[in-house]
């Protein structure tokens, strides 16, 4: 869960030149990213097929920031997911929200959500940071 972060971007990853990094096998998955600057920032030397940006909901800010070219993007909800309560902070996702049961279940995505609980339920799992 990342929100309010108005200086650079709520997630960033790469290297902005050859001396300064590179970023690969990076598994961005099932994060929830609120009122960000930019949600995700991908820098130079990160354009690999093994970085991963998957089952994540990008809201309110500016979903992307870089080339993505070569780094797999699947399944990330851009727009308002409907979560239970945004004024109070309860970024659970409400049961009309778009995002529920639509991520796509492997190893990546992790056993438990961010309050604990089971992460995969009926070989479904939810996009963002709670299921």
């Amino acid at each position: 869960m990342i929100y309010d972060c108005k200086e650079i971007a709520g997630i960033a990853f790469g290297g902005y030149d050859h001396e300064r990094g590179s970023a690969s096998a990076i598994k961005i998955y099932n994060n929830t990213l609120v009122n960000n600057l930019v949600h995700i920032l991908v820098q130079e030397h990160a354009q690999v097929p093994s970085n991963e940006i998957v089952n994540n909901i990008l809201y309110q800010g500016e979903p992307y920031e870089g080339d993505l070219t070569a780094i797999e993007q699947t399944m990330n909800f851009i727009g308002d997911p409907i979560f239970v309560d945004e004024e109070t902070g309860d970024f659970h996702l409400s049961t009309q929200s778009p995002a529920r049961n639509q991520g796509i279940v492997n190893q990546w995505g992790g056993t438990a959500d961010l309050d604990g609980k089971q992460r995969v339920e009926n070989q479904k799992i939810h996009l963002g940071a709670f299921q």
